[in-house]
C-alpha cells in the first residue's frame, strides 16, 4: 500500500508572510531595481542592516520563491560570493501585502487616541468572539477542547503556533507573527489586539482558562502566550 505524500505548505501564505516585513518588500524592490545581482554586502550597506540582518531576511525571501540564490563569477581565488535575484514574477505579487496596510493602520490609531491598546485589545477580543461563534455559558466546552480550538484558529491565521507545557502551565508558542513589522514598530497597537483576539476566542468558548499575558519577541522570532485558570 503506497504511503500518503506529506501535505505541503500552503506557498501563498509563506509568500504573503515574506511580505509581511516592510524590510523585505524594500530588499526586494532593491533587487528588483538593480541592473545586476546584489550579494548580501551591497544591501547591508544600501539598507544600513547588518549583514546577518540582511541574510536571514534573504532566507526568507528565497524560502518564498520571491528571490533567487546564485554563485557570482568569481574574480579572484577563493569560494565565490552569493548573490540574489529577483524571481519571475507569480499572480498576483503585485498586490499590497495586508500587513502593510495594518502598519498604516497601526500608525493612525497610535497618532489619533491615547488610550489606543486599550481600544486595540477591545477590538481583539470583539474579533475572537466573532471568529469562533459564541458557545454558551463558561464551562460549556473542556479547557483541552477550547484550547485546541484557539490553536487552530492561530495556525489558521498563519501564526504557526505551538502548545507547550512549562513549569507555571501551559504555552502558545507563536512563531513568527504574521504582521512582524508592524509589531516591532508599533507593538502597543498590535500585540494588544493579538491578545485580545485570543481572549476573545476563548471566552466565547464558554472555556475555564484564559491568555494571562502575552510576551512579545521572548526571541526575535517568537511569541508566547501564557495560559491560566480563569
Amino acid at each position: 500500500m503506497s504511503e500518503e505524500a506529506a501535505p505541503q505548505p500552503d506557498q501563498e501564505a509563506i509568500r504573503h508572510r515574506a511580505l509581511a516585513g516592510a524590510a523585505r518588500v524594500r530588499i526586494l524592490a532593491t533587487l528588483r531595481s538593480a541592473e545586476k545581482p546584489l550579494d548580501a554586502l551591497a544591501l547591508a550597506r544600501e539598507h544600513r542592516l547588518h549583514v546577518s540582518t540582511i541574510r536571514w531576511h534573504l532566507g526568507v525571501l528565497s524560502r518564498a520563491g520571491l528571490i533567487v540564490r546564485e554563485r557570482a563569477q568569481p574574480t579572484r581565488p577563493g569560494r565565490p560570493r552569493s548573490v540574489y535575484r529577483p524571481a519571475p514574477p507569480a499572480p498576483g505579487e503585485g498586490q499590497v501585502p495586508a500587513a502593510l496596510l495594518a502598519g498604516v493602520l497601526a500608525d493612525c490609531l497610535a497618532r489619533a487616541e491615547p488610550d489606543a491598546g486599550r481600544l486595540s485589545e477591545e477590538a481583539g477580543r470583539a474579533r475572537g468572539r466573532a471568529l469562533v461563534g459564541a458557545r454558551g455559558v463558561p464551562g460549556a466546552m473542556p479547557d483541552r477542547e477550547a484550547v485546541g480550538e484557539l490553536v487552530a484558529l492561530l495556525d489558521g491565521l498563519g501564526f504557526h503556533p505551538e502548545l507547550r507545557r512549562s513549569q507555571g502551565g501551559k504555552l502558545i508558542l507563536m512563531r513568527p507573527c504574521p504582521f512582524g513589522e508592524a509589531a516591532s514598530a508599533f507593538p502597543t497597537i498590535v500585540c494588544p489586539a493579538h491578545l485580545g483576539l485570543m481572549r476573545g476566542a476563548l471566552d466565547a468558548l464558554g472555556a475555564r482558562v484564559i491568555v494571562e499575558r502575552l510576551d512579545p519577541y521572548v526571541e526575535p522570532d517568537l511569541c508566547a502566550a501564557r495560559l491560566a485558570a480563569a
